[in-house]
C-alpha cells in the first residue's frame, strides 16, 4: 500500500512539473563556417577585405583576419549566396536550405528551423557540410578548404 501511494504521488508530482511548454530556443539563422588549408586540413587564418551576402545590406567581416564566420541565412528564401573578397582572391558560395515554422505551445510561438543545407554552388577548392542543421549548440556547419 505504501508503494503504491509513493508511487501515485511521485506520477502525479512528475505530471504537473511538464504541465507549461517548453519555450527554450535552439534555432538559429548563422550557419556556422571554418576556412581550412586545403593541402594540410588545418585552420587557416585570412584577411578578409569583406564577406558580402545576397539580401543583407552591410558587408559581413570587413577588414578582419578571421578563420570561422556565421553566413546569415533569410528566412524569406531557400538559398543564400556569398561572395568573399580577401587577400589574393574572390570566392562566392551559395548554400540551399530547407526551412520548416514549428510551433512549439501556443505560449511559446512560432519557430523557424533550417535544415538540409547544402552546396548548390561554389569556387572555393571545396567545401563540406558537416552538419545540415542549424541549431546554437553547433558551431561549425560548413567547413571551406582554400
Amino acid at each position: 500500500m505504501k508503494k503504491t501511494l509513493l508511487f501515485l504521488l511521485l506520477a502525479v508530482s512528475a505530471v504537473s512539473c511538464f504541465d507549461q511548454g517548453d519555450c527554450l530556443d535552439y534555432s538559429t539563422n548563422l550557419a556556422g563556417a571554418v576556412l581550412l588549408d586545403a593541402q594540410t586540413g588545418t585552420s587557416a587564418t585570412v584577411a578578409m577585405d569583406s564577406i558580402v551576402v545576397d539580401g543583407v545590406n552591410l558587408p559581413q567581416y570587413t577588414s578582419q583576419s578571421i578563420s570561422s564566420f556565421r553566413l546569415p541565412l533569410n528566412s524569406t528564401r531557400d538559398s543564400v549566396a556569398a561572395r568573399f573578397y580577401y587577400e589574393g582572391g574572390y570566392h562566392s558560395l551559395t548554400l540551399r536550405f530547407v526551412k520548416s515554422v514549428m510551433v512549439l505551445s501556443p505560449r511559446c510561438g512560432a519557430r523557424t528551423y533550417f535544415k538540409e543545407l547544402t552546396v548548390a554552388e561554389t569556387t572555393f577548392n571545396q567545401v563540406l557540410v558537416t552538419n545540415s542543421k542549424l541549431l546554437n549548440t553547433t558551431s561549425v556547419n560548413i567547413k571551406i578548404y582554400l
